[in-house]
């Protein structure tokens, strides 16, 4: 095969507060637990789709906790370059991430997206932007 496409694919289950997922080869979504300071990888699946026949993939799935958030994201937040070169990269990601707890998943998006321009100085993008947060309230 000469065709392949990455894909992270997830369930929520609000009943039960889980999230089942399978990451083929996308960037890594992340789990994060604001209340420890800590991001997961959510990382479990395989290969991408399309770059081999019969592959299987391992399911992930995680309990999402009041006040803990998913972000799911392409490679446009975490690679956009500024003028010397540098790369956004995830590092600074996910430190703007714990460094942001309070905001809603809409100001997360705004603030970030706008973050993201200021480090790259420009407001043209070389690559698309896509950002979804899955946030479970407290309470």
């Amino acid at each position: 095969m000469d065709k392949f496409v990455t894909l992270f694919c997830g369930q929520l289950d609000a009943e039960d507060h889980t999230f089942s997922y399978v990451n083929a080869g996308h960037t890594d979504a992340f789990h994060i637990d604001y209340k420890n300071n800590e991001i997961t990888h959510l990382n479990k699946g395989g290969l991408m789709v399309g770059i081999m026949d019969d592959i299987e993939f391992e399911e992930g799935k995680i309990a999402l906790k009041p006040g803990q958030q998913i972000i799911i994201y392409s490679d446009g937040i975490s690679e956009p370059q500024n003028t010397n070169g540098d790369l956004y990269e995830e590092v600074r990601f996910k430190d703007w991430l714990l460094d942001h707890p309070n905001c809603t998943p809409e100001e997360t998006i705004e603030l970030l997206i706008d973050d993201v321009k200021a480090f790259s100085d420009s407001d043209q993008q070389s690559d698309d932007i896509t950002l979804i947060i899955i946030k479970r309230e407290e309470g």
